[in-house]
């Protein structure tokens, strides 16, 4: 098997300001929406600067590569694969979403936008559904071990089914980056 890189990408960035209007019904430009522009687009260069970053760092992907991004559906992971398919022209991308069956309906709401975010996106989109703490329990482990070792397993599996080489996953710098290679 060979090895995969796992692309933990730290996006503690404010992702959730909506672009501005860029232009009046008359065609001007209002400078409150031009301040917002401009901050967006200093948000936006600094996403891109954080992935090649670490690309560049630890030589993750190259612009062909195909990529799979594990997307939660939370900011960061949105962030991250809407700006490898903004930024990274050339790269392959394919997503995957695991519900852990932990969360009810907001889980399955998280999984249904996930989808609807990739079909929108023409990016190729799998849903992993999987009991995690019948996991657990059946194995002894926490939640939390359980969670991730079923994440990757899916992971690795999408990998093999289409060839991919690159998994991206993406985290805030408060929570526990999460690096493996498989």
């Amino acid at each position: 098997i060979p090895k995969r890189k796992i692309l933990p990408t730290a996006l503690s960035l404010k992702t959730d300001t909506a672009p501005p209007e860029r232009q009046r019904s008359d065609g001007t430009v209002n400078s409150q929406n031009s301040l917002q522009l401009i901050k967006n687009m200093k948000a936006d260069l600094q996403i891109y600067e954080k992935i090649c970053e670490a690309n560049n760092t630890y030589h993750l992907f190259s612009c062909d590569d195909r990529v799979l991004v594990g997307l939660s559906g939370g900011a960061d992971s949105v962030a991250l694969l809407l700006a490898l398919k903004r930024f990274f022209k050339g790269l392959n991308l394919f997503a995957c979403h695991v519900n852990h069956m932990i969360r009810g309906t907001e889980a399955d709401n998280d999984a249904a936008f996930a989808s609807e975010l990739c079909r929108k996106e023409n990016i190729p989109f799998e849903l992993v559904k999987a009991d995690v703490p019948a996991y657990a329990e059946k194995n002894g482990i926490s939640t939390e071990l359980a969670a991730r070792n079923i994440r990757y397993d899916a992971f690795e599996k999408i990998c093999k089914k289409h060839g991919i080489s690159v998994v991206a996953t993406a985290h805030t710098a408060s929570d526990n980056a999460e690096t493996v290679l498989f």
